[in-house]
């Protein structure tokens, strides 16, 4: 059985969409990774744009709260992604998992007056970072994804 991982943050829109959607596509079936927040929303714009950028299509990740999770699957590696997603799993988890982490990584500024640019830069660099924690980790050699 391939392992189970899921990445958790707060609205299953920036941070565990790029980490589900990068893995996915490196690794094919390799793993069965899912994504999930503590209140999930549509996928943002910006990362739909930044994935697509490496061949990624996410425009119909269905975002899902941490709670919809089926209470049978056992999950063997937990990583949030978020603070806010890390205090409240313990409370809304009710599903097994053999592994918890985390990796604190920023949140994308929600400033209206940044240049599309500048927003693109910034979730660019976030693609970038969850890349390099994936490959740090041992998941997979993630520079095919340029």
């Amino acid at each position: 059985m391939a392992e189970r991982i899921l990445f958790v943050c707060t609205l299953n829109s920036v941070r565990s969409v790029l980490a589900e959607h990068l893995l996915r596509h490196a690794t094919g079936e390799k793993f069965e990774i899912y994504s999930a927040g503590i209140d999930a929303q549509p996928v943002h714009p910006l990362v739909i744009a930044v994935l697509a950028e490496v061949g990624i299509d996410c425009r119909h990740h269905a975002g899902q709260n941490i709670a919809d999770i089926p209470a049978d699957l056992v999950i063997d590696r937990v990583i949030m992604l978020s603070r806010e997603a890390y205090d409240a799993f313990k409370i809304l988890a009710e599903f097994p998992y053999k592994h918890l982490e985390f990796w604190d990584l920023p949140v994308p500024p929600a400033d209206p007056d940044l240049s599309r640019e500048t927003q693109l830069m910034i979730y660019r660099m976030l693609r970038e970072a969850i890349k390099g924690r994936l490959e740090g980790v041992g998941y997979t050699n993630l520079q095919s994804i340029e």
